[in-house]
């Protein structure tokens, strides 16, 4: 028998399993393409916060306005139930990292017992990172930051 009529089927298969590669790694690609990077809420720095609050931010002129109107104070309910519907000032506002523009967001703040102003609370030190290097985050209002924010109060 001809040597190359022996290989054909072996050539076949190699051909296949080039092409299934190839159809797979394009997969991959397309899924690295349209996924979007999720976002997930700090545990840390929602166990830190005294009070965690869904807010409307909007435009200031250098970035996020530092007055923010709260739409409700998600926990704890006692003690900061007289802030729904009020304008407070936070002070580190302009130093978050997370802003996208104006809209609802997700902010675990701390009183500040000087001046009744708020700041947003960063997350705590932890071996490996820099305290410095550690800039507070707010969280944009969607669906999925809500059911995080949800199963984070269930365990403070």
């Amino acid at each position: 028998m001809d040597p190359i009529r022996r290989s054909n089927p072996q050539v076949l298969r190699l051909i296949v399993a080039a092409g299934l590669f190839i159809v797979w790694i394009g997969f991959l690609a397309l899924l690295a393409a349209t996924t979007t990077q999720p976002v997930v809420l700090s545990r840390p720095q929602f166990l830190a916060s005294e009070v965690d609050v869904i807010g409307q931010i909007q435009q200031g002129k250098d970035g996020p306005n530092p007055e923010v109107m709260i739409e409700e104070v998600k926990w704890p309910a006692q003690g900061f139930e007289t802030l729904n519907g009020k304008k407070i000032t936070i002070k580190n506002m302009n130093h978050c990292d997370g802003w996208e523009g104006p809209g609802p967001y997700i902010l675990p703040l701390r009183k500040k017992i000087d001046d009744g102003t708020f700041e947003v609370v960063s997350a705590p030190m932890s071996p490996g990172f820099e305290p410095m290097k550690l800039r507070p985050r707010i969280y944009r209002k969607t669906p999925e930051t809500l059911r995080q924010l949800d199963a984070i109060r269930q365990s403070k």
